[in-house]
């Protein structure tokens, strides 16, 4: 669930498709812009919020510690 943006040197075709398929997000050749990246880094983030859900993003849990936004509610 962690966005994955490879930034690499390797500018071939095969070397792109095979970080896509590895699960890569999106593929970043050098040389490159810092703002072309940060612009990649942010589409990435607002891709990954609008395909979560709204009631995923209202329960948390972590280990035995579980958080309703929604309700303001905390459990253990």
């Amino acid at each position: 669930e962690v966005p994955v943006i490879m930034v690499t040197g390797r500018v071939e075709e095969g070397d792109k498709v095979l970080g896509f398929e590895m699960g890569a997000d999106d593929y970043v050749t050098k040389p490159f812009s810092p703002r072309e990246l940060l612009a990649r880094i942010r589409a990435v983030i607002r891709r990954g919020k609008s395909a979560e859900s709204p009631a995923r993003r209202n329960h948390l849990k972590a280990g035995q510690l579980e958080i309703d936004r929604h309700r303001f509610e905390v459990t253990m």
